[in-house]
């Protein structure tokens, strides 16, 4: 929804677990070396532990990633303890098919396969997510498993990844066997300060966006509010950016990720740190982006809405539900809403702008146009808000093949904020085209653009037998 307002390739906080976003703060290195040092030395058993969100499963994937030839790796991701045995998840997970659930014939299947894979000179990894909740029996089943090792050089290595209760598990008396043959471990820790924002900024440059988006401000609000636990971290940035893109801010400041973090404490499901103050951050809410009515020296004055509890708070709530529901999909319920807010002071401009979104969205590019249109009907918005309306506003003109229109449109915004996103570029490409010397390509261009391909040779003959006709 804000990729590409923000310019974005893809979401950066994604809470899935994906290598590519890998941050190598000092505790991930220091797992990561643990990980490739049991790897290297064939250790039998290499355990990783740590707090719920400290990024073990991201430690995983990365090790399959970056595993060599001469490894061969599969992971089961999810366990529980209603599972009677263990061994008949393992020869899936390395793409073996079986018909049988017999853990006999699963640990025969998985022998045989252990036996090829050491004939190819090539090394077995098993790696089992959430191991903290495998119970002493499965534990059991991996240590007999780790007996089909034989010689010098042994083909599989088993490596367990779980929550603090794995450690807890392991130290118990009669777990003493399996504990012996564990040759690595290590236990992750949250983030400090510093990693905390060298890890939002590595996740922000990754998936494309311009720096520095987040302001100073932001990160120690953050590290306060998360303590440094990564998935934390990646669910309150986030939602500062969805929050950020509401209200078309440049860029996240203090403010909206403060209020971003208390919707959601007070929805009472995400764990944030609920003595952190945002009194002071959320102090802000009047004195920004929202209604700019005239103040006593006749200048405007910037005001978001009104606190909780005063008159603001149901059109407040109207605009957080139509963004929800515009982010479901759900587009002419969202519009509902918008329309619903957009009668309360302040929101005109940009529950407006969501209606118009949500038009284009749905594929109704001249309901969109109008509702950009009403929301820029709004002349005591300061430049600064009507940017990105005037621009989602030439992008639907071009659609519709009014590149003239488009053009002047671009020209303003160029006025209002030079070097604005990509508007330079689609105006030389606008200007150097046929488009606005020629009005009749434009109409064909307007059509190609705006048409699925199941309709677009039958549009084609229609513009055209007009066009001969005319």
């Amino acid at each position: 929804m804000y990729e590409s307002y923000y310019g974005f390739r893809e979401k950066p906080f994604s809470l899935l677990p994906d290598p590519d976003f890998f941050y190598k703060s000092s505790i991930h290195a220091a797992a990561l070396n643990v990980l490739a040092y049991g790897l290297f030395n064939r250790s039998g058993f290499v355990v990783i532990t740590g707090e719920i969100g400290t990024g073990k499963s991201l430690l995983l994937r990365k090790m399959i990633v970056e595993a060599g030839r001469e490894l061969t790796v599969g992971m089961i991701s999810n366990t529980h303890a209603q599972v009677q045995s263990l061994m008949p998840w393992i020869p899936p997970v390395f793409k073996l098919r079986s018909k049988s659930q017999d853990p006999v014939v699963a640990y025969r299947h998985f022998s045989d396969f252990l036996e090829r894979e050491q004939a190819e000179k090539r090394r077995v990894v098993l790696a089992v997510d959430e191991a903290q909740n495998l119970t002493p029996a499965m534990l059991e089943e991996l240590r007999l498993l780790s007996n089909l090792n034989s010689g010098k050089d042994p083909v599989l290595q088993i490596v367990l990844s779980g929550q603090p209760g794995l450690r807890d598990l392991l130290r118990r008396p009669d777990m003493v066997q399996f504990a012996q043959r564990i040759d690595a471990e290590y236990h992750l820790e949250p983030m400090n300060a510093e990693e905390t924002t060298q890890y939002i900024r590595h996740r922000l440059k990754t998936a494309g966006g311009e720096f520095p988006l987040f302001e100073d401000a932001v990160f120690p609000l953050i590290y306060r509010l998360t303590g440094g636990i990564p998935r934390l971290i990646n669910q309150v940035c986030e939602r500062s950016l969805v929050y950020g893109f509401a209200e078309s801010a440049r860029n996240i400041s203090a403010r909206v990720v403060a209020e971003a973090a208390s919707d959601r404490v007070a929805g009472g499901i995400v764990p944030f740190d609920e003595n952190v103050d945002l009194t002071p951050y959320l102090r802000e809410r009047e004195t920004k982006i929202g209604v700019h009515g005239a103040n006593g020296n006749g200048s405007h004055r910037e005001e978001r809405h009104r606190p909780a509890g005063g008159s603001g708070e149901v059109p407040d709530s109207a605009y957080r539900k139509g963004m929800e529901l515009r982010q479901d999909g759900q587009y002419d319920e969202a519009i509902r809403f918008f329309e619903k807010a957009a009668q309360a002071p302040g929101y005109w401009l940009k529950a407006h702008f969501q209606a118009g979104l949500c038009h284009r969205d749905a594929g109704r590019i001249e309901e969109g146009l109008r509702s950009f249109r009403t929301a820029l009907s709004d002349h005591s918005a300061p430049d600064r808000e009507t940017v990105r309306v005037r621009y989602e506003t030439a992008l639907a003109l071009e659609i519709r093949g009014k590149f003239r229109e488009a053009a002047d449109v671009y020209r303003r915004i160029q006025l209002m904020d030079p070097g604005h996103g990509d508007v330079d570029d689609r105006l030389k490409r606008i200007t150097a085209s046929f488009a606005l010397r020629r009005p009749w390509i434009g109409r064909i261009r307007g059509r190609l653009i705006r048409l699925g391909p199941l309709r677009l040779v039958r549009s084609f003959k229609r513009v055209y037998r007009n066009l001969i006709d005319s």
